[in-house]
C-alpha cells in the first residue's frame, strides 16, 4: 500500500476525509481492529435476523389469536343478531279495554274509529231476504299503525245467525282503514286489538249499529 496513504490514515483517525476506509485497508493498518469490526457486523446481522424472526412470530401469534377470538365471537354475534331480528318482528300490541280506550293517548282515535264503524253499520245495516237482521256478537279487530286491519276480524262470540256474523265482519272491513295512529300511539304500539260488542238493534226511527267495549279481554 502507498506509504503516504497509510500516513494519512493515521492522521485522520483511521480514514481519509473524502474516501471511505475499505475492510482491506483497515486490515492492512490494524488486523485486530478489522477482526473486531467483522465480529461486530456478524453479531449485528444475527441480531437483526432474530429481531425480524421475532416480529414475524409475534405477528403470526396475534393473527392466530384474532382468528380464535373471531371463531368464538362470530356465533355469539350471529345468535344475537337472530334474537334481535326476532324481537324486532314481534309487534308491540295492546288490547283496548273500557279504561285504556278512554285514556288521553287513545281516546280520540278510538272515538273516531268507533263512530266510523257505527255509521257504516247503520247505513248498510245487515239484511236478509226476510228483512233486517238483529242480534249481538263480539268481534276481535286488529289494527296496525297505518289504520289497516291486519287480518280477517275474529268472531269471539257469535250472534247465532251466520249471515249476521258474516255481514258484521264485512261492515268492519268496509269501514277500514281508520287512519294512521297519532304520534303518541305510534311511539307505544304497533298493533291495537279491539274487542267490541256489536249490537244490531231497532232504534227509535231506524235500525242501527251500536258498539260497546267488551267487558272481558284476552290475556
Amino acid at each position: 500500500m502507498n506509504p503516504k496513504r497509510l500516513a494519512q490514515l493515521d492522521l485522520n483517525g483511521g480514514g481519509l476525509a473524502n474516501e471511505p476506509v475499505t475492510a482491506s485497508a483497515l486490515e492492512a493498518v490494524s488486523p485486530v481492529t478489522a477482526q473486531q469490526l467483522k465480529q461486530l457486523q456478524q453479531e449485528q446481522t444475527k441480531l437483526l435476523a432474530l429481531h425480524k424472526e421475532g416480529l414475524a412470530t409475534s405477528s403470526q401469534t396475534a393473527l392466530r389469536k384474532k382468528q380464535e377470538e373471531q371463531e368464538v365471537t362470530d356465533p355469539l354475534e350471529a345468535e344475537l343478531s337472530k334474537r334481535l331480528l326476532r324481537e324486532s318482528q314481534i309487534p308491540r300490541k295492546a288490547i283496548w279495554t273500557s279504561t285504556s280506550a278512554k285514556s288521553v293517548v287513545y281516546a280520540q282515535y278510538y272515538d273516531a274509529m268507533k263512530r266510523k264503524v257505527e255509521q257504516y253499520g247503520t247505513q248498510f245495516f245487515p239484511r236478509s231476504a226476510a228483512g233486517p237482521l238483529y242480534g249481538s256478537l263480539v268481534l276481535l279487530v286488529s289494527v296496525n299503525q297505518q289504520g289497516k286491519i291486519l287480518h280477517k276480524p275474529t268472531i269471539e262470540r257469535s250472534s247465532g245467525v251466520a249471515e249476521l256474523d258474516r255481514q258484521a265482519i264485512a261492515i268492519v272491513n268496509a269501514a277500514a282503514p281508520f287512519g294512521r295512529f297519532p304520534e303518541a300511539m305510534q311511539s307505544k304500539l304497533d298493533v291495537i286489538d279491539w274487542i267490541a260488542t256489536f249490537d244490531f238493534i231497532q232504534g227509535q226511527n231506524k235500525s242501527q249499529l251500536e258498539l260497546r267495549m267488551h267487558k272481558t279481554t284476552k290475556p
